[in-house]
C-alpha cells in the first residue's frame, strides 16, 4: 500500500503542512471574529448617532415601506417605530400628502438624490419639511431602497414669512414717509434711501446709493467727527438740527433733519430723516406777513378812530370860530381896522379845517367832493406850485401817459397826495440834488402791481390809474419803510403832522392802495393806485360859493349839543330872516317839536348827541310830522353820516365847519325859495 509505504520523512512533512493549515485556519477565524466585532461596534456607533440626531432619519425598501425610523422621526409623526415600520405613505398620510411624498420618492428609486421642501398634513396640522433623500445600493450596485434626512422648517419658514412681511411693511412705511430717509455708514456712504430722498434731491435711488453724504452736504463732517457723533447719538438719543441739502440741479433746500444712531449687522449706522421745509418756511413767511398786515390794519383802525373823533370835535369848535368871525366881518364897515384881524382869524380857521380834513382822511371818514378827474390835467395844473415847493437842486420830470382813463376822486385830496410825495422826494435828494419824476399810467387785473397792494391784501378787480412819484435820493432801509405810514412818524424834524399816514388815509378813502419801493442809496418810488373809469375825463371847474342877498322867513329848529354851535347857527339864520328855536339834545328837540311843529319850516339836526342821537331824533320827528325837511349836520363826511338814513329821507347835509354863505345856500336849496 502506498500510504503505508510512506517514509517517515514524508509523514513528518505532511504533518507539518497540516499544522500550518490549522494555524492559518485559526488565524482566519480570529480575523473574522475581529471584523465582526468592528462591524458591530460601527453599527452601534451609527445607531447611537441616529438615535441622538435632532433631524429625522428614515429608510424605505423598494415598496416604499418604512424599514427604519429614528426617535426624531417618531416624534414628528407622533407614532412609535413599532407602528411605523412596514407602513407605506398611503397608509401613513392622507391622500394629498401621500401623493406629495410619492412624487418626491420616485426619482430616488431611479437612482437620483433629491433635495426638496414639502408641506404635509401631520395629525391635522400642516408642517413644512426640508428633505434630502439618497438611494441605497447593494454590493453589486443594485438599488435596494432609500435613506432620508428630514428637518422640520415650519417655524423657520413662518419666521422667514414674518420677516419678509415685516420688511415689506417697513419698506412701505419708509416709502410713505414725507421726509427723505438717508442711512449712511461712518464713511458717509449711503446704504439706504427712500423715494422722498430721491424726490427732494433730484437724484435716482441708484445714483444716491453710489454717493456719500458729502455729495449732498458739502459741509458734512469727517469720519472721525461722524464716529464721535454716532457715539453721542447712542448715548443721548435722537437729535434734530436745521440744515440744507444740495439738489442735483445745484440748488439747495432747507431741511429739518432728525438724526439717530443704530447698529445694523454689527455696523454703526447714522439714520437721517430730512424734511424739506421750503413750503413751511414760505407759509410761515406768509403768516408773518399777514400778521403784520393785520397788526397794521388794527393799528390804523385804532388811530383812525382816534383821529376821526378828534377831527369831529375840532370841526364843532371851528364851526363856532369861523361862523362868529364871518358874522363879525359882515357887521364891520369895510374900512374898520379890526376887519383884517378877523380875516386872519378866518384864514387860520380854514387852515385848521383843512387839518381836520386830513385827520378825517387818515381815519377813512373824510369829506370828499368827488368828481370825474383827469389826473394828467391835475398834475399839469400843479406844475408851477410843485416847482416852487421843491428844492432848487431838484429837477422835476413828467411822464404822463396818453389817453389816461378818468378817476372819481376829490381833487383837493389828490393835490395833497401829489404835493406830499413830490416834496418828500425833493427833500430825500439832500444837498447833492437829483431827479424827482412824476409819472402816470394804468394797469389792469393781470398786473403784478395789484398783488398785495392794499392793506387787506386784495384790491377789487378792474383797471387802475397809477400816480408814480420816484426820486434818486438816499432811499430807505427796511426798518424805516415799515414805519413810514405810521401817524406822526417822520425822518425830518418833529411836528410835521400826519404826513404819509394822511396820504394813506386819503388813498384808502378812494378805495385805492399805495405801494413803496426803496433801497438805501438807490432812491424811492411811491405808486398810488386809484380805480379807473371806463372813459377819459373832461376838465371840471370847481364851483365857487357866492354870498347872495337872500332872506327867508318862518321858524327853524337848531338841534346841537354844542352850545357855541347852536348860538352861531342861530345868529346866522336870524340874520337871514328866520326865527330860531334851539334844543341841546334829541330829547329836548322832540318835546319842542311836538308842541310847535306846525310853525317850524326846517330842522338843522346834529348827528352826534348824548341821550338821543341824530338818527333816533330824526325818526321821532318823522313820526310827529314827516313833512318837515331836516338838514343833517356833522363833523364827519356826508357818506358816513348819512349811511344809516334812507336815500330820500333827509332834505340835505351840511358839513362842519360851515360859514354863513354855506348855511344860507343850503337852507335856500332845501326850502326851494328863490
Amino acid at each position: 500500500m502506498t500510504d503505508l509505504g510512506k517514509t517517515r520523512e514524508q509523514l513528518l512533512e505532511e504533518l507539518e503542512a497540516m499544522g500550518q493549515r490549522v494555524a492559518e485556519l485559526e488565524a482566519s477565524a480570529t480575523e473574522h471574529q475581529q471584523a465582526e466585532g468592528d462591524l458591530r461596534a460601527s453599527e452601534g456607533k451609527h445607531r447611537a448617532i441616529t438615535e441622538a440626531a435632532l433631524d429625522s432619519i428614515f429608510c424605505k425598501d423598494l415598496d416604499s415601506r418604512y424599514t427604519f425610523v429614528n426617535p426624531a422621526m417618531e416624534q414628528v409623526l407622533g407614532r412609535p417605530a413599532t407602528e411605523l415600520l412596514g407602513l407605506t405613505p398611503r397608509e401613513l398620510f392622507d391622500e394629498e400628502s401621500a401623493i406629495i411624498v410619492e412624487a418626491v420618492d420616485a426619482p430616488v428609486f431611479r437612482g437620483e438624490t433629491t433635495n426638496a421642501i414639502r408641506t404635509l398634513n401631520i395629525q391635522g396640522k400642516e408642517r413644512t419639511f426640508h428633505t434630502v433623500q439618497v438611494p441605497l445600493r447593494s454590493a453589486a450596485g443594485e438599488i435596494t431602497g432609500m435613506c432620508g434626512f428630514v428637518r422640520d422648517v415650519t417655524e423657520h419658514r413662518r419666521t422667514e414669512a414674518d420677516l419678509r412681511e415685516s420688511e415689506q411693511r417697513f419698506r412701505t412705511a419708509l416709502e410713505a414717509l414725507p421726509g427723505g430717509v438717508f442711512a449712511h455708514d461712518l464713511d458717509g456712504r449711503f446704504l439706504l434711501v427712500n423715494e422722498a430722498a430721491c424726490r427732494n434731491t433730484g437724484w435716482s435711488r441708484d445714483e444716491l446709493l453710489g454717493m456719500s453724504v458729502t455729495d449732498i452736504d458739502p459741509d458734512a463732517t469727517t469720519r472721525n467727527d461722524r464716529e464721535r457723533f454716532w457715539l453721542s447719538l447712542n448715548t443721548e438719543g435722537s437729535i434734530t438740527i436745521e440744515g440744507t441739502h444740495l439738489r442735483k440741479d445745484g440748488s439747495r433746500y432747507p431741511a429739518d433733519i432728525h438724526l439717530t444712531g443704530i447698529v445694523l449687522d454689527r455696523q454703526p449706522i447714522i439714520l437721517a430723516i430730512a424734511f424739506d421745509i421750503s413750503e413751511s418756511q414760505q407759509a410761515e413767511q406768509a403768516r408773518r406777513a399777514l400778521e403784520r398786515q393785520v397788526q397794521q390794519a388794527q393799528k390804523l383802525e385804532s388811530l383812525g378812530v382816534l383821529a376821526g373823533g378828534i377831527a369831529h370835535d375840532f370841526n364843532n369848535l371851528l364851526t363856532a370860530l369861523l361862523g362868529n368871525a364871518d358874522l363879525a366881518v359882515s357887521a364891520l364897515p369895510p374900512d374898520s381896522p379890526i376887519r383884517p384881524l378877523l380875516l386872519d382869524v378866518q384864514n387860520a380857521g380854514r387852515r385848521a379845517a383843512d387839518l381836520t380834513g386830513q385827520m378825517l382822511a387818515y381815519s377813512g371818514r373824510g369829506h370828499f367832493i368827488v368828481e370825474d378827474l383827469d389826473i394828467n390835467g391835475l398834475v399839469q395844473d400843479m406844475s408851477s406850485l410843485l416847482e416852487s415847493s421843491t428844492s432848487k437842486k431838484a429837477r422835476l420830470s413828467y411822464e404822463l401817459a396818453a389817453e389816461l382813463p378818468a378817476v372819481t376822486a376829490d381833487a383837493t385830496q389828490l393835490r395833497q397826495i401829489v404835493m406830499n410825495l413830490v416834496t418828500n422826494g425833493s427833500e430825500a435828494l439832500g444837498d447833492e440834488g437829483g431827479l424827482v419824476r412824476v409819472r402816470t399810467h394804468s394797469c389792469d387785473d393781470h398786473s403784478p402791481l395789484l398783488n398785495g397792494a392794499s392793506p387787506d391784501g386784495e384790491l377789487a378787480e378792474g383797471r387802475y390809474v397809477v400816480i408814480e412819484v420816484s426820486d434818486t435820493g438816499c432811499g430807505m432801509d427796511d426798518e424805516t419803510q415799515a414805519k413810514i405810514f405810521d401817524p406822526f412818524f417822520t425822518t425830518k424834524f418833529t411836528g410835521r403832522g400826519l404826513g404819509l399816514a394822511a396820504v394813506q388815509g386819503i388813498v384808502r378813502g378812494h378805495q385805492g392802495a399805495i405801494l413803496v419801493d426803496s433801497e438805501l442809496g438807490t432812491g424811492t418810488t411811491f405808486k398810488v393806485l386809484l380805480p379807473a373809469l371806463d372813459h377819459p375825463a373832461e376838465p371840471v371847474t370847481p364851483p365857487t360859493e357866492k354870498a347872495e342877498d337872500w332872506h327867508g322867513s318862518g321858524a327853524i329848529l337848531v338841534v346841537d349839543d354844542e352850545d357855541l354851535v347852536r348860538k352861531v347857527a342861530a345868529t346866522m339864520l336870524e340874520q337871514t330872516g328866520f326865527s330860531v328855536l334851539t334844543a341841546s339834545d334829541g330829547v329836548e328837540a322832540v318835546a319842542l317839536f311836538r308842541k310847535r311843529h306846525g310853525e317850524i319850516n326846517c330842522v338843522l339836526l346834529d348827528l352826534e348827541m348824548p341821550r338821543m342821537d341824530g338818527k333816533e331824533t330824526f325818526d321821532e320827528l318823522a313820526r310827529i310830522a314827516g313833512g318837515v325837511p331836516v338838514i343833517l349836520s356833522s363833523g364827519y363826511s356826508e357818506q358816513e353820516s348819512t349811511e344809516r338814513f334812507s336815500h330820500e329821507s333827509l332834505a340835505g347835509f351840511l358839513q362842519k365847519p360851515y360859514e354863513v354863505v354855506t348855511l344860507r345856500n343850503k337852507v335856500r336849496e332845501v326850502l326851494g325859495n328863490e
